[in-house]
């Protein structure tokens, strides 16, 4: 079977694709690029020449198909405009939830009447990003295939050695190490981190991500309110890492502290293969991955004092949190491998080609 892989824009998927050997076109998506899910309408409008060009280039890629499958927002944007001459079953695999802020108002209604009008068929990657298309309007049939992960990185981790060495890195110590990992932003609650941490003694918190997407003054803020409650010592700000499997394994106890629901929680996942006990809010698909007290610890999004009880009763109580982060890789392992997932989505573009045949 032959597969045309269209991007909008080089950069380290083109690179990856290229080193595998996947022949790929690159077209020039110019102010499309722009465009952001949480932007308003006004966001799309200016780009609409832009959207216009690529969608035509576009056509003839399409026409050449049986199926075609858009991998994001924005691909589904441009596809399902390409669609009114194209006329090809378009599956739109959708990674984000829509409710705010992932989604604006004006962007949900952008994307469910597109893809209503278009569209064949919708993978989510949980049941809450299927149930949030639905209770936004959207009427294509869907199916939930959770996101997978490459366990390979999270194998034969020396957690002992990796968590001396995070400690030398920070200069901690024996003191208990909590971890975060995500770009620094508002709804992924680094401040619900800081004040949890800020009441925990002799414990030091590892802040792993930068602000993006305009992110960079709440970035700029927590480090001066780190500074101004005399936590410097304690909350540690080693924006981006390429280690990730190695700081999650070093790591006490992982924390996802999201104020808003997430989409899945691919944090939570691969916290759970690297061997570390994880506290997550309990809202979106957190609570599609973790059973709190059996493969991980719940708390209610936003909460400090929740976080704080939830990270204390896994440094006080060992067997239990030996218990919690051994049941979460083997749940982890199991259930979110990408093997799992590549031949779900296959199965699924596999099925619509048929229907069309």
């Amino acid at each position: 079977m032959r597969a045309d892989t269209i991007l909008f824009e080089t950069g380290p998927l083109h690179d990856l694709m290229d080193k595998v050997g996947v022949d790929t076109e690159t077209l020039d998506a110019g102010s499309v690029l722009d465009i952001r899910s949480s932007g308003g309408a006004w966001n799309t409008l200016a780009a609409t020449p832009a959207l216009l060009r690529i969608s035509a280039s576009l056509v003839k890629h399409m026409r050449a198909s049986d199926v075609v499958y858009a991998n994001s927002q924005k691909a589904m944007v441009v596809a399902a405009i390409a669609n009114t001459i194209a006329r090809r079953p378009l599956i739109w695999h959708c990674h984000d939830i829509m409710t705010a802020p992932h989604f604006s108002k004006g962007m949900k209604r952008i994307a469910v009447a597109l893809s209503n009008r278009f569209g064949a068929l919708m993978i989510a990657n949980s049941e809450a990003t299927a149930r949030a298309y639905e209770e936004a309007g959207g009427s294509l049939p869907v199916k939930v295939v959770y996101n997978g992960i490459d366990p390979a990185p999270f194998r034969n981790l020396d957690r002992s050695v990796l968590r001396s060495r995070l400690a030398t890195e920070i200069g901690s110590g024996d003191a208990p190490l909590i971890a975060m990992f995500g770009r620094l932003s508002p709804w992924k609650g680094q401040e619900v981190a800081i004040e949890a941490i800020a009441s925990l003694d002799n414990t030091h918190l590892v802040l792993v991500g930068e602000g993006l997407f305009g992110d960079g003054e709440y970035a700029d803020s927590l480090r001066r309110s780190v500074v101004r409650q005399g936590l410097d010592s304690r909350v540690h700000f080693l924006g981006f890492r390429e280690d990730i499997p190695e700081l999650m394994a070093g790591a006490n106890v992982v924390i996802h502290c999201s104020t808003a629901p997430e989409p899945f929680g691919r944090v939570i996942v691969e916290a759970m293969m690297s061997g570390t006990p994880v506290v997550a809010s309990g809202a979106g698909g957190a609570l599609e991955i973790i059973e709190s007290g059996v493969n991980g610890l719940l708390v209610a999004p936003g909460d400090p004092l929740a976080l704080r009880d939830a990270i204390t009763s896994l440094l006080d109580d060992q067997a239990t949190a030996s218990r919690i982060a051994s049941a979460g890789s083997a749940h982890a392992l199991a259930r979110f491998s990408l093997d799992r997932m590549v031949a779900s989505t296959d199965d699924i573009v596999q099925s619509v080609m048929r229907q069309r045949r």
